[in-house]
């Protein structure tokens, strides 16, 4: 699951605007609404708890930047990398809400501070995980998510399939750390950094 979805599932234009509680709040009513004993159906309540811990952790790492950088103020509005293509090819996005809208287009991009979110999904072993990263928009569009797999053998040869928006790269990844570069649209490259870790000895992720 994307950035994209998620903000879609929780009815989300602008996750700036949101908190941990207005957030949870959001959860527990869709959870009530298509909870399994309510509409029978498992897989929306498995997507509406996968988008939400996604979410989640997407504010994790808005609130770690803020507390990297002393300009973070500056960096208002935050989008999807998606988004970001959207608006290259001569689309408008709308963020924030209410008395706050604000359309975003190739005309007045360059007035705004952004902040872009780069995620990755990665296929290993059968298990699916997602990686993100927020990072100030960059004139040349370059962009890095660091990602890791775990293993029993740091020597292994791991088969893991990288995925961000539409581009699917399947990798035999020999050592320890794999850097690959993924070019999508209008130039817009993203550094993909895959790191190997050893389970941890009670079998959890160390």
């Amino acid at each position: 699951m994307g950035i994209d979805e998620a903000l879609q599932i929780f009815d989300i234009s602008d996750i700036l605007e949101e908190t941990d509680v207005t957030l949870k709040k959001k959860y527990r009513k869709l959870m009530t609404k298509y909870h399994p004993d309510v509409c029978g159906d498992d897989n929306k309540a498995k997507d509406i708890a996968l988008a939400y811990e996604f979410l989640k952790d997407a504010m994790v790492k808005l609130a770690q930047y803020k507390l990297m950088t002393k300009e973070a103020e500056r960096y208002n509005i935050l989008i999807p990398l998606s988004k970001l293509v959207t608006i290259y090819n001569g689309g408008t996005i709308t963020v924030g809400s209410n008395d706050n809208k604000l359309e975003l287009n190739n005309k007045n991009i360059r007035k705004h501070n952004l902040l872009i979110l780069s995620d990755v999904t990665i296929t290993h072993n059968g298990i699916t995980d997602n990686f993100s990263n927020i990072q100030p928009w960059d004139v040349n569009d370059n962009y890095e998510v660091n990602c890791v797999i775990y293993v029993d053998n740091l020597d292994s040869t791991e088969d893991i399939k990288i995925q961000i928006d539409d581009s699917v790269k399947n990798i035999q990844m020999l050592y320890q750390s794999l850097k690959l570069r993924v070019t999508l649209e209008h130039n817009i490259s993203v550094s993909i950094v895959v790191s190997k870790k050893i389970h941890s000895a009670e079998g959890d992720k160390a």
